[in-house]
């Protein structure tokens, strides 16, 4: 499209993520960033590689040292499971918040701790958990309509690595753990043809259409109050 733009090298920023805190802070690399304008709302999609930690658990004599390495390898091997491997779609938002609402796919490596808040549509509180700074602010923000759209969008893209989302500062931020790496090909895969390149786009497009479906343009929101 006329309105994006493409960075290899660019994409979300380890401050950003680490500030969300749904997943691990290790580390990982971030990009292939497609960034510009979608029906009048700002964004970037990028995907997040995780960096393995090379951890290997090393034996000695010392039946001390073997425990704590035991211990050192079995929290490392835990921090691995809690990391994020995935896409990343990061759009302005036209609701004016001040909290932090956090939607957490109930998987394994996913934050757990804190104050939840129990939302009404039972479906989707089997499959997320909800922390919000303010239960009313929550309550705005996840509208039917995002619940059902987050449910989608894990069945499709994500599977059981799951779907999570975060509303902070204007902005949410989508996490897709497990999203496969669109870009990459290796020395021995075939070279991409049009078919690949026109999945490429379909599935970036339906990602996009997020924005048309929870209303994020202001001026299309604006209309649909006036029509109602």
């Amino acid at each position: 499209g006329p309105n994006f733009s493409y960075e290899p090298n660019a994409g979300i920023s380890r401050k950003e993520f680490r500030k969300i805190g749904i997943y691990s802070p290790d580390e990982f690399r971030a990009e292939d960033q497609i960034s510009g304008i979608y029906n009048g709302v700002k964004f970037n999609l990028s995907e997040a590689i995780r960096i393995p930690n090379g951890a290997t658990l090393e034996l000695s004599d010392s039946a001390a040292l073997n425990l704590l390495s035991a211990i050192i390898f079995a929290w490392e091997a835990m921090k691995d499971m809690q990391a994020f491997s995935g896409s990343v779609l990061v759009c302005e938002f036209y609701k004016k918040f001040s909290g932090q609402t956090i939607v957490a796919s109930r998987t394994l490596n996913t934050r757990f701790l804190g104050e939840k808040e129990q939302m009404d549509d039972l479906f989707f509180s089997k499959e997320f958990r909800v922390f919000a700074d303010d239960k009313v602010e929550a309550r705005y923000l996840l509208t039917p309509a995002f619940m059902q759209r987050l449910r989608e969008l894990k069945e499709k893209f994500a599977g059981k690595m799951g779907v999570s989302a975060a509303f902070m500062d204007d902005k949410l931020y989508l996490f897709l753990n497990g999203a496969k790496n669109k870009f990459e090909i290796t020395l021995f895969s075939p070279p991409p043809s049009l078919e690949d390149a026109a999945e490429i786009k379909n599935e970036i497009l339906e990602l996009l259409s997020i924005i048309d479906e929870l209303s994020l343009n202001p001026d299309l929101s604006r209309a649909a109050i006036l029509a109602d």
